[in-house]
C-alpha cells in the first residue's frame, strides 16, 4: 500500500497472521483480524491509499472478501462480499491442535463440528481424513457446503496432517517418504488415539479416510491397528506398493515411493503395502473400498485385490465392499450428480456403520 509493506506469517498452512511494516517510523505492528479463518492479503491493492483487499477462507465459512483500513484497524465487507446463509453454519467451530505422534513429534490437527451437537463424551462419531504424500498439503481450510449433512448430524470432522504431505515445509514432507512411510500412519493413529482420550469420540464411532496415495496411510493405519476403527474409507487407493511399479502410472511414482529392485527400497514398499500386511483372522473395521474402472493412476485391479484379501482374511462381522465405477477415473463420476450420488454413499455406509438408528437396514418380515 502507500505507507505499509504486508507480511503474512503463517503456521502449518492452517492458520495466518499478518503485519504492516510502516515505512516512516520502521515499526510492524499486527493488523486485527476475527479469528475465523486464514485471511490472505491480495495483491489489488493502490499505491494511493492505505486500503488492503483481503481473502478469507475457512473450515467453517466460504470463501469471502474483505476490506482493511490500515489506519484504522478497521475491516468491514469487501466489494463482492457474500452473505451465506446455509442452514447450521452459524454453528460451526473448528479447533487446531497438535497431537504428540509415536517418536514425539507434534502433527497439525484440524478438528471442525457444530458446537450445538458437541457432547464431548466420546458418544459423537468421528469421521477423519488424511493423505500424506508428494509434498502436498493435503487438506487446508477450506468450507465445504457437502459436510452439512453430516456436521448437522453430530458427526465430527478431522483432518490429520500427517508427514508426507507440506504442512510444516519439505523436512515434513521427506519425513514420510519412502524409508520413513511409516510416520504417515503412525501419525493418523496417533491422531486417532489423542481424539478418543479426548472424548471426541470412541473406537466404534470412528471412521478414516484416504484417497489415491492417501490409501497407504488408512490402509496401513486399519491393519496396524484395526482396533482404533469401526469404519474406513480407502479411495482408489495405493494398496499393494509392491505391486506399483508394474501399473502403467507405476514408473514414474518410483521417486516418491522407491523400486522393488533397490534392496532397502524393496522393504520400504514392503512396509507400507496394506495388503501384504492384511492378517487372517484380525477383526478389521467395516470398509468402503472405491476404485474406477478406468482409473489411469492407480489401476483398478489393485483396490480389486486389497479388497479380496481383505475380505477373505477379515474376522468380524462388519462388512467389506468394493464399489466399482465402471465409468469414472481417478476422481470419480464427472457430474455434480455422480459427485453427490457417491459423497451420499459414503456418508450413509459411515451413518450406518456408526449407529445412527435412521440408517439402520430395515429387517424384512418373513414371509
Amino acid at each position: 500500500t502507500k505507507d505499509y509493506l504486508i507480511i503474512t506469517k503463517s503456521k502449518n498452512n492452517l492458520q495466518s497472521k499478518l503485519f504492516a511494516y510502516n515505512f516512516k517510523t520502521g515499526k510492524i505492528s499486527e493488523l486485527q483480524l476475527p479469528n475465523d479463518g486464514l485471511y490472505y492479503a491480495s495483491p489489488e491493492f493502490s499505491d494511493n491509499d492505505n486500503e488492503l483487499s483481503l481473502v478469507r477462507t475457512g473450515w467453517t465459512s466460504p470463501m469471502n472478501n474483505f476490506q482493511y483500513d490500515i489506519d484504522k484497524r478497521e475491516i468491514r465487507p469487501g466489494y463482492a462480499n457474500i452473505k451465506f446463509g446455509y442452514p447450521g453454519m452459524e454453528d460451526l467451530v473448528f479447533e487446531e491442535v497438535e497431537v504428540p505422534s509415536h517418536d514425539g513429534v507434534l502433527v497439525p490437527l484440524s478438528i471442525v463440528y457444530n458446537k450445538k451437537m458437541m457432547k464431548k463424551d466420546g458418544s459423537n462419531p468421528l469421521f477423519m481424513a488424511g493423505y500424506g504424500a508428494y509434498g502436498s498439503p493435503g487438506y487446508v481450510p477450506q468450507f465445504m457446503a457437502a459436510s452439512l449433512p453430516m456436521l448437522n448430524r453430530g458427526v465430527i470432522l478431522a483432518f490429520a496432517h500427517v508427514r508426507g504431505g507440506g504442512a510444516k515445509g519439505n523436512d515434513w514432507y521427506l519425513a514420510g517418504k519412502k524409508a520413513t512411510k511409516p510416520n504417515i500412519w503412525k501419525d493418523a493413529n496417533a491422531c486417532t488415539e489423542w481424539l478418543i482420550k479426548n472424548k471426541y469420540t470412541s473406537a466404534d464411532r470412528m471412521g478414516i479416510e484416504g484417497r489415491s496415495a492417501g490409501g497407504i496411510m488408512v490402509g496401513r493405519a486399519i491393519t496396524e491397528r484395526p482396533d482404533l476403527y469401526r469404519v474406513a474409507f480407502p479411495h482408489v487407493g495405493a494398496l499393494n506398493t509392491l505391486r506399483e511399479e508394474f501399473t502403467p502410472n507405476g514408473p514414474v511414482n518410483i521417486p516418491e515411493f522407491g523400486t522393488v529392485k533397490d534392496p532397502e527400497e524393496f522393504k520400504a514398499l514392503m512396509a507400507m503395502d496394506a495388503h501384504y500386511h492384511t492378517k487372517k483372522g484380525d477383526k478389521y473395521p467395516a470398509q468402503l473400498i472405491t476404485t474406477g474402472f478406468n482409473d489411469p493412476r492407480v489401476s483398478s485391479y489393485i483396490p480389486a485385490k486389497y479388497a479380496a484379501g481383505m475380505q477373505a482374511a477379515n474376522a468380524s462381522e462388519r462388512p467389506i465392499f468394493l464399489d466399482v465405477d465402471y465409468s469414472a477415473g481417478h476422481f470419480g463420476g464427472s457430474t455434480m450428480d455422480e459427485f453427490r450420488r457417491q459423497l451420499a454413499r459414503e456418508y450413509a455406509f459411515f451413518l450406518w456403520q456408526v449407529g445412527r438408528p435412521e440408517f439402520q437396514v430395515k429387517k424384512q418380515a418373513a414371509r
